[in-house]
């Protein structure tokens, strides 16, 4: 009898790992298997590096166009970029010119 009891209780013990390994197994197959697995993560990391190369150039393009309007500004009109914008306008700027502000 107790050696019956030994025996149902290891079998229980190896029925209880074996889930485990199953759970296990089955868990580390659809990491790999399904579209939102790990391939899918480094699908995303190398999307996230090239939007934030994107990122940046809006942001230098961003800084640029501030700057821009800072010296725009009504309290205190650039005469550089007050020149620059009327030529722009009234059309006295040719495709080929560049107009060089000084600082």
């Amino acid at each position: 009898m107790e050696r019956l009891k030994g025996i149902k209780y290891h079998i229980s013990r190896v029925w209880l790992a074996g889930l485990a390994f199953v759970f296990i197994g089955w868990f580390g197959l659809e990491a790999f298997q399904v579209e939102n697995g790990l391939p899918a993560l480094k699908k995303l990391e190398a999307q996230k590096l090239i939007y934030l190369k994107q990122s940046s150039a809006v942001k230098k393009e961003l800084d640029l166009l501030q700057n821009k309007v800072n010296l725009m500004n009504d309290s205190a009109v650039d005469p550089d970029m007050l020149e620059e914008q009327v030529r722009h306008k009234l059309g006295f700027i040719a495709t080929d010119e560049v107009i060089i502000i000084e600082e």
